[in-house]
């Protein structure tokens, strides 16, 4: 009997393709939820988490320490340890338990630590700063619990509890996005049926429900959409009142309005309307306000017979009613105002600088532009833009569509970025924060709303915002004036010759434009721009089109594409990539009325931290295509924990923040999950909580399944073979299980794996954990496992457990095998 080995890279991703005497043994034929990583190997995914932008259940760490309050502090659970960032306070910490002056305290930003001797300040919850100062702060778990056991189960514990904290919205989410500094989410609006009130509900009217103050933001067939103004009135009354102005600075009670009712909800499915959400961020201030603040929409106008340019705040008044606001920009459609006779549109802020007591918030043709104070005529209103987003029930109506975001900077200053986003069943909008003010209102490219619904935004060159329409107009704002849509300005609109399925900022000054059927480009600056043709017989599918290192990828009929910039620089040529999963990936695009399955594209996002381009398919798998120095290397997830659920993303936005921090959000489609695959609703995930993917342990706190499975082994020499003992090589924090499994003898390609399992640990000894990723080691001894021909590595903890674990990579095994006395 003779004894050898054979060690196995783990390298090459999936490969369904290649045939089994031509395939490299490390390489994949099925997966789930591995990935291909930065590091050599076969990475298993990250979690996601519930996210507010406060600390969650994204807890990788926890330290004991000595902790000195100054001043009279007082130190109880729930208290923020801050650090100073610059002219902002960050946090550091939050502490969860205090005993004898130590606390332990689990770091709320990667790689934050407190050191002794450096002042912090601290806040109890509802209490003001105070000094403090921490002394001896643990270095290693074992100053933390008495094993690596228990310490794991206190950082499993420590995440649920912040993970419990972590704050919803008040309705369905449609849009979500993470800007330089903060988070925006777009929420469903209030809906009240106001067919029956009295007195009449009108557009911008300021009304109180149960004591909270809104404003109408849209009416749709006796249907009123609400959205808060943040604050409410100092008593509490049930019912619904009309406010005045005074009403509001005083917050009192109002007048009260009857008629107004509960739309049925049979009738709707979610809010025809949104407006946008603030989740301000723990580092933005030394107490920010946890959770979800609404910010209040402007208006805009357009404007005929202007005399005189605007100056920085206007008076719009009726004779009788009167409210003054500053000018956000204005733009100049036709005529001029050195012959009265200027034509266009005026952004106006939505605070007040001053108003009559009895104004409602209504704003009509009725009014007309004064200099503030009441001085001269400026100019008359000819119609007034409400502002208005989609809901996630205006999404859902006929062909789906989702919003799209960019945060950019027109002005090459830090801190005056604006974010940006577009629903295909709205007018496109803003959102501004200047001086820790933030407000949104809609870009408005022309009167009519109904064709004034773009789907795509980018940024082209550095100077314009570009909005892409779905029936192929590609229309660029004026040069440095991203909400300036005036010919007479500069702004151009162009016809595709196409729909528009796509659109992304591209090297230079070309903005890449993709359709369902051709590929082409926007290039030029200033005046001087025009559209170039790549491809005239290939397109890609809607919201499948990201930039991934450099690289420019998207989906069509023929897989994953990638368009890549050529040596001649403004040129470009396609191929495709994702040849290895083909036929298990080109059923699940194309799909047509033979198709039994839930399918499709949904949508597609770079993670940049991964070089990856992530594709969601309908019916809830996921692509994942790494950009490696070996080529594009394919794996397969899914987001849910059973067999036959459904997971895939309403709304989602892949950004970084003004820190360098990556933000890949989404929120769950619950209206596509209850749908199921093959009739099973299992899991439904909430609609109104935004997650973070690549964030945390589990998905929301739970173990998922995981499996990598090899391709064939020893195909230069076939021969019988007993596996005696197994080597497993990777990566990991000292804390992974998995259960290696091997086929026997294949009479087909879906061989069975043999029955009798063994469950490998990396690293073997449990004792140990560490602090940061290290090389280890886990070791199967068991003779006689039999004939192998492949192997399977897959979790051992069931899904939907809580006994989750730090993600691991595996590299390679080195397999012991005995080639003698071996029977069939």
């Amino acid at each position: 009997m003779s004894d050898a080995s054979t060690v196995i890279m783990f390298e090459g991703g999936l490969d369904m393709v290649t045939p089994v005497q031509g395939s490299s043994a490390g390489t994949l034929v099925d997966c789930l939820n591995y990935e291909v990583g930065p590091i050599k190997g076969y990475k298993r995914i990250d979690g996601f988490e519930r996210f507010d932008n406060f600390p969650g259940g994204g807890v990788s760490n926890l330290y004991r320490i000595s902790l000195v309050v100054e001043e009279g502090g007082s130190l109880v659970p729930g208290t923020y340890l801050y650090s100073q960032r610059g002219s902002l306070l960050g946090i550091v910490a939050e502490v969860l338990d205090q005993d004898s002056g130590q606390c332990l305290y689990v770091p709320a930003r990667p790689g934050a630590s407190l050191m002794p001797g450096i002042p912090y300040q601290a806040a109890a919850p509802g209490a003001g700063l105070y000094p403090a100062h921490t002394t001896s702060p643990a270095e290693d778990w074992r100053e933390v619990a008495p094993s690596a056991e228990e310490y794991v189960e206190q950082i499993i514990d420590a995440a649920a509890e912040l993970r419990s904290f972590v704050r919803t919205a008040p309705r369905p989410v449609a849009g979500v996005h993470y800007g330089r500094h903060d988070a925006f989410a777009a929420v469903d609006c209030l809906e009240l049926d106001v067919s029956s009130a009295n007195p009449a509900v009108e557009l911008g009217m300021f009304i109180s429900v149960d004591g909270f103050y809104y404003r109408v933001q849209c009416l749709n067939n006796g249907v009123a959409q609400l959205h808060p103004m943040g604050y409410r009135a100092s008593s509490s009354p049930q019912g619904y009142f009309s406010l005045t102005w005074r009403d509001v600075v005083d917050r009192a009670e109002g007048s009260p309005i009857t008629g107004v009712v509960e739309p049925s909800s049979t009738e709707y499915d979610g809010s025809y309307s949104a407006g946008i959400y603030r989740l301000v961020s723990a580092d933005r201030a030394g107490h920010a306000s946890r959770g979800y603040s609404p910010i209040p929409a402007s208006l805009s106008v357009r404007y005929v017979l202007g005399e005189q340019s605007f100056p920085s705040h206007v008076r719009l008044s009726n004779g009788s009613e009167w409210a003054e606001a500053s000018v956000v920009g204005y733009s100049v459609d036709s005529g001029s105002f050195d012959n009265g006779d200027a034509v266009g549109i005026l952004h106006l802020s939505p605070a007040q600088l001053g108003a009559s007591d009895g104004w409602n918030g209504v704003i009509d043709t009725s009014f007309v532009l004064e200099t503030a104070g009441g001085g001269s005529p400026l100019a008359e209103i000819s119609a007034v833009f409400v502002p208005d987003l989609a809901g996630t029930g205006r999404l859902r109506e006929g062909q789906h569509t989702h919003y799209q975001w960019g945060t950019f900077n027109f002005l090459a200053t830090a801190g005056l970025e604006m974010t940006y986003c577009t629903t295909g069943k709205s007018r496109a909008a803003y959102v501004r924060i200047a001086d820790d003010d933030a407000w949104w209102g809609n870009v408005v490219t022309q009167t009519d709303s109904s064709l004034d619904q773009p789907k795509y935004v980018s940024f082209h060159a550095g100077q314009r915002l570009v909005l892409g329409f779905e029936k192929g107009s590609v229309q660029l704002s004026a040069v440095g004036s991203p909400l300036n849509f005036s010919g007479l300005d500069g702004a151009v609109e162009i016809g595709n010759g196409d729909n528009i399925t796509g659109l992304l900022e591209a090297y230079g000054d070309s903005t890449i434009v993709f359709g369902p059927s051709s590929i082409r480009r926007v290039v030029g600056g200033g005046a001087d721009v025009e559209l170039r043709t790549i491809s005239p017989d290939a397109g890609a599918y809607d919201y499948t089109a990201a930039a991934v290192a450099g690289v420019y990828l998207y989906v069509n009929q023929n897989g994953v594409c990638t368009l890549d910039q050529t040596s001649s620089y403004g040129d470009f040529a396609n191929s495709s990539v994702s040849g290895a999963v083909d036929p298990w990936l080109t059923p699940r695009v194309i799909q047509d009325s033979s198709s039994f399955e839930l399918g499709g594209t949904v949508c597609a996002f770079p993670v940049r931290d991964k070089n990856q381009y992530r594709l969601f398919l309908g019916d809830g798998n996921v692509l994942n295509m790494s950009v490696t120095t070996d080529g594009m290397q394919p794996t397969i997830s899914r987001y849910s924990l059973s067999e036959g659920a459904l997971r895939v993303p309403l709304a989602w936005s892949s950004s970084v923040d003004v820190n360098g921090s990556e933000y890949v959000l989404v929120v769950w489609d619950r209206s596509k999950a209850e749908e199921g695959v093959r009739g099973v609703v299992e899991d439904l995930p909430a609609d109104n909580t935004i997650y973070r993917l690549d964030h945390g342990w589990g998905f929301d706190g739970a173990t998922f399944p995981h499996f990598i499975e090899t391709a064939y082994l020893f195909n230069e020499e076939p021969t019988f073979l007993s596996v005696t003992k197994a080597v497993l090589y990777g990566m990991g924090y000292g804390n992974s299980s998995l259960r290696l499994r091997a086929s026997g003898v294949e009479d087909t390609f879906d061989q069975p794996f043999d029955m009798t399992v063994q469950d490998i640990s990396m690293p073997r000894n449990p004792d140990i954990l560490y602090k940061t990723q290290e090389r280890v080691m886990g070791i199967v001894d068991h003779a006689n496992w039999g004939r192998a021909i492949k192997l399977r590595l897959e979790n051992i903890t069931p899904p939907g457990e809580t006994r989750t674990e730090p993600h691991h990579i595996l590299q390679s095994v080195r397999l012991f095998v005995q080639t003698e006395g071996v029977n069939e």
